[in-house]
Formats: C-alpha cells, structure tokens, sequence
C-alpha cells in the first residue's frame, strides 16, 4: 500500500469509528446524528474518490463512482453547517430567528443537489480515460454552483464552531472546542483550496494526473486530521460525553480477552494433560478448571471494570459547574424535561459522588411538576427531600450568589433537621428564566 492509500484506510476507520462511538452514546441527540451524518459522508468522499482510480474496476461502475464523489462532497459540507449550527451557541441564536427557514429550506437543497450531482450531466459535462486509463473528467457551466454549495456551507459553518470558541466560559471548555476548531479550520481550509484550483484547472482545460489525482488525495488525506482532533478532544475533554459508551467498549474487549485466553489455556491442558476428556478423571480436571475460570473471571471483571470506570469514564466534578450546565439546559429551547433528563443520566453514570439530589423546578403557569434525580439515596430519605416544606423552603433561599453550608441557619430548623439526617452537607441553587436548579449533596 502507498502512504496515500494507508492515510485513506487509518481516516475510514478513525472516522466510522468517532462517528459510531458518538451515536451509540445518544441515538436521540441531534448533534450526535449530525457529527455521525458527516463522518459518513467524509468517508464516503475519501472511499469514492479513491475506487475512481482502480483501473481493475470497468469504467461504467467508475463513471458511478465519480458522480457519487461528487453527492458525498455536497452532503459532507452541508451536515458540516447542520451539525456546527446545533453544535455552537451561535447557532442557537441562528436557530431562534431563521429556525423554520433553515428547517425548510436545507433538506429541500441537499436533497435537490445529491441528486443532481449524483444522478444527472449537470455538473459533470464530459468523463473520458487517457492511454493509462485515468479517468478524467470536464464540468458545465453550474460548476461555479457546485462550489459555492461546498465552500458557503463549509465557510458558516467554520464561523459557527469559531464563534462557539471564542465565548467559551471554562478553560476546560475552551480547549475542547480549541481542538475541534483547529481540526476543523485545518480540514476545511486545505478543502476549499484543493477544490478551488482543480476548479481552475479544470476550467481552464488543463486537465492532468495532477488535477484528477493528486489534489483529491491531498484533499481526503486531511480528513485525517479533523478525525485526529476530534478524537483526542473526545478523550481528553469528554467531548460529546461518549465516554461511557468508550468504558463499554473497553470493558467488552477485556472480557474478550479473558474468555479468549481462558479457552486457549484449557485446550492447551487438555491436549497436555488429559488423554480423554469424557473419562470421570477429564470431567473432574476439566469441572475444577471451570470453576477456577469462574472465580478468576468474577474477580478480573470486578478489578477491570473499576478501573475503567475510575480511569476513563467517571469525572473529577465541580457542584457549581454541575448547576450551571443544569442551568444551561434549562435555558435550550429543547423540551425541558426531554434535555434534563438526559443530562441527569450523564450524571448518574459519570459521577462519583457519595450522595447527589439534583432537583429542577420549571417555572410555568400551569402546575408542573418538578424533575428530579437522587444518586445513593433510599426512596424514604428521597422523601423527606421531596416534600413541599423542603421544596418551598430551598426556593425562598435561591441566591446564586450565595451556597448554604452545613447546618442550613437560612432555613426552617425543621427543614435543617430533614436535609442532616439523610446526609446533606451542602446545597448550590441558580436560578433562570424558566426555573429552578438546586443540587443537594
């Protein structure tokens, strides 16, 4: 394999693999549709445009290939600004003020442009082969088209991401969407130059190996650094929370290991040790290995998970920074209880803590009830939380400003009395336009 051909396959596999890790951890999460939509439509870019140059495939399925090349570019641009508009809060600003026309319109164009490109001359005037059968190829007159639906959806959505960077809050925060900004400057820059003087070229009839094979390459070879970037802030950052789906993962692989290692050992005793496995000797021998295997494999299994879970998946956590992503959400014009509840199961499987009560209460003029979350607590000491003398007396003291200490004065002593014996040492609260966070721990 060449160096082009084996950058291709380590960004095939990169990117299929971000992308899955990043759906399977919230199918119901646009931004992670989104960022998988667009890890398929790169990779499809980068294994289209480089089967259109095995000259072992006939040039009927060729000319298919080239036209298919052409839809994943479009399609990888356009989820590129879809997914970089839900992504950034910029584009939650966008999304109040143009939702329904974006909503409307962006289906409608893709939809209307994958085909075109995909299906018909429009683009695509003239595909021929020269004496090495390379495949070459002239465009029409709707080429300056084709590359403003590549270069303006690539452009906003570049803007976005930068925009989303530049009011980040946390510096954590702030590397995190560092990295994906310059993984995604970096792809989308070397992109739109590789695509602007092959245009030229084209245009200009100078067509030649370096036009229809060398700058594609140079064009898919940087998808490796968007998926390397990607990547690493994922691991590093937690970004899009697929670390518990990653700690999974692990896990799996180290039962596999086991179970594949365990199977090999036994065999390896049988054919050594044991002349006739159905003998009342083999049986004995083989019982006694199984039950070895049982007890080293409930005890590999209990070590190896808690160290994947302490290394990887749970989280060193702030209680402010716990009540002002819950805020955060609270603020998303999302379905409230759809958006929290999410955000409480990340909680519930990420962070370590002996003792949580997290409680959201809407502000609505219709009686809502309050959504609520308790981590190691029982249901009678989660009761004596939930009542309305407790609720009523945590939201006369809601002060963002202000986080209660051990003992409470601020409150009812009836109320201090309730919170102590089911253990609560500390209370933080925010309060925002449409409610209530309070986290209890």
């Amino acid at each position: 394999m060449t160096a082009v051909e084996i950058i291709t396959t380590v960004t095939v596999i990169l990117g299929l693999s971000s992308g899955v890790l990043v759906l399977l951890s919230d199918p119901k999460d646009i931004i992670k549709r989104y960022y998988f939509y667009l890890t398929l439509g790169m990779v499809g870019f980068a294994i289209t445009n480089i089967l259109t140059k095995d000259v072992s495939i006939s040039h009927e399925l060729r000319d298919a290939i080239l036209r298919a090349n052409f839809s994943f570019a479009i399609l990888s641009a356009i989820v590129f600004f879809l997914f970089s508009w839900k992504f950034s809060r910029r584009g939650d600003l966008l999304k109040v003020r143009v939702q329904r026309w974006v909503a409307l319109f962006v289906p409608i164009l893709f939809f209307f442009l994958v085909i075109l490109s995909g299906f018909s001359n429009m683009y695509i005037a003239n595909i021929y082969y020269d004496s090495e059968d390379l495949q070459l190829f002239t465009t029409t007159a709707f080429d300056l088209t084709y590359l403003l639906c590549i270069v303006v959806p690539i452009l906003s959505g570049l803007f976005l991401i930068f925009s989303d960077y530049r009011f980040s809050e946390t510096k954590e925060e702030k590397s995190r969407n560092g990295l994906f900004l310059l993984g995604s400057i970096i792809t989308g820059v070397v992109t739109i130059i590789v695509l602007l003087v092959q245009r030229y070229f084209i245009i200009n009839g100078l067509v030649s190996f370096f036009v229809v094979d060398t700058l594609p390459a140079i064009s898919r070879s940087s998808f490796i650094i968007f998926f390397l970037f990607t990547t690493y802030a994922i691991l590093r950052y937690r970004l899009f929370g697929i670390r518990v789906i990653l700690g999974k993962l692990i896990l799996w692989l180290g039962i596999a290991v086991f179970f594949l290692t365990g199977f090999y050992s036994v065999l390896w005793l049988e054919q050594k040790a044991i002349q006739d496995i159905f003998s009342p000797v083999g049986i004995f021998l083989n019982s006694v290995v199984a039950i070895i295997l049982a007890v080293l494999f409930s005890l590999y299994e209990k070590q190896l998970e808690e160290r994947i879970y302490n290394t990887i998946i749970y989280a060193k956590f702030d209680p402010g920074q716990v009540v002002e992503l819950l805020a955060q959400r609270l603020r998303l014009d999302s379905e409230l209880q759809t958006q929290v509840a999410a955000l409480f199961q990340t909680f519930e499987r990420t962070i370590r803590t002996s003792k949580m009560f997290v409680m959201v209460i809407p502000k609505s003029t219709e009686a809502v009830e309050p959504i609520s979350v308790a981590i190691n607590f029982t249901s009678d000491e989660q009761g004596k939380i939930e009542t309305g003398e407790v609720i009523n007396s945590l939201l006369e003291n809601v002060d963002p400003s202000i986080n209660l200490s051990k003992g409470f004065p601020q409150l009812e002593e009836s109320v201090s009395q309730s919170l102590v014996s089911v253990g609560i040492d500390a209370i933080y609260c925010e309060e925002t336009d449409k409610g209530y966070v309070i986290v209890l721990l």
